[in-house]
């Protein structure tokens, strides 16, 4: 659905993710594509890749986030078994990016917990610093529903069912990846989907051939959600009591050596993305746009800017959800202006 771009923004490198062409006209694959970008906005954790910017060029929206020097965990397992502190390193850091997703606030300070619901190899990163980030909430749901999303092989029983997740859900897919990785093999290895689905659903996720977590992911996939941890904290928590009981290392230096450094790639220069006549937003409007950005209601978005008794809110607050629907809003060095 989307193209991805190597990019320069001054002397950053970032990451450009753009949806086809061919595809931008197309209502639904945009207010996927603005989803993720306004999920991925409300979440500030070094385990979860940055959102730099977010704005389109003549019709075709742009999402930059940074640059992470490394791969994704797949294209790790494939070159062969894993150290065991290098496996726990990725599942603790894995489970601290879930907690803080699971623990998103709005601007009003409620709690609107977000459900990765695409939790698995693909979308872990590991940096050649040893870095471990969470990618792609292109299907993450603030009510743990929406649309059919997530590999199969990693997704949750009941997210398979019924399609209806929560954060156990999130913590299930982890314990399948985690089982992957101390196991070297894939958990659920079938030719077709049919045969995958009735896996998950109906046989379950055989024991660790051998110890010591094979009690804790057993309890993270778990076919009950009943059954699983109270929360990812919780089965973090686990995991980092077996992995101080047997003094693993489980520090960015068990990583580190696991993943090349790519250097400096080289970028060609193009300066169409630069912001023109940019006005930088006042303090009342500014107090608008990140109460938008958290996906309120207007009448939410009034009460919560009323509360913080900034004067002009009410037309401060028209103005940019005007600016925010015609999409003439564009951030600069992580500052939101008034543009053209």
């Amino acid at each position: 659905m989307g193209e991805v771009f190597l990019a320069r923004r001054g002397s950053q490198t970032v990451v450009i993710k753009r949806i086809l062409p061919r595809l931008a006209a197309d209502k639904a694959f945009l207010d996927r594509f603005l989803h993720e970008a306004r999920v991925v906005a409300r979440l500030n954790d070094p385990t979860i890749v940055r959102i730099v910017e977010l704005g389109d060029v003549d019709g075709q929206w742009f999402l930059a986030m940074e640059f992470v020097d490394g791969v994704d965990l797949q294209a790790l397992l494939a070159k062969g078994a894993l150290p065991r502190g290098a496996a726990l390193r990725i599942a603790l850091e894995a489970a601290t990016a879930l907690s803080v997703a699971h623990g998103a606030k709005d601007a009003a300070g409620r709690l609107t917990p977000v459900v990765h619901r695409d939790v698995s190899p693909h979308n872990l990163l590991v940096s050649s610093a040893g870095a471990v980030k969470l990618i792609d909430f292109g299907v993450a749901s603030l009510t743990g529903q929406g649309e059919t999303g997530g590999k199969l092989a990693y997704a949750a029983p009941e997210q398979l069912l019924e399609d209806v997740t929560d954060a156990k859900s999130d913590q299930y897919s982890l314990g399948v990846v985690l089982w992957e990785c101390l196991a070297h093999r894939q958990a659920f290895d079938a030719d077709d989907d049919v045969e995958v689905i009735r896996l998950v659903t109906e046989v379950g996720l055989p024991p660790l051939p051998e110890e010591p977590f094979r009690e804790v992911v057993a309890k993270m996939t778990a076919m009950d959600p009943a059954d699983r941890f109270e929360s990812v904290v919780a089965a973090r928590a686990a995991l980092l009591a077996e992995v101080r009981e047997r003094k693993l290392d489980v520090s960015a230096a068990s990583l580190a050596g696991l993943v090349p450094a790519r250097g400096q790639l080289a970028v060609s220069p193009n300066t169409a993305l630069e912001t023109k006549n940019a006005v930088a937003l006042d303090a009342t409007e500014q107090r608008v746009l990140d109460v938008l950005r958290d996906g309120m209601t207007l009448d939410e978005a009034e009460l919560a800017i009323d509360a913080a008794s900034l004067p002009g809110s009410p037309f401060a607050l028209d103005l940019l959800q005007a600016l925010v629907e015609k999409g003439a809003l564009r951030s600069s060095d992580g500052h939101f202006v008034k543009t053209g």
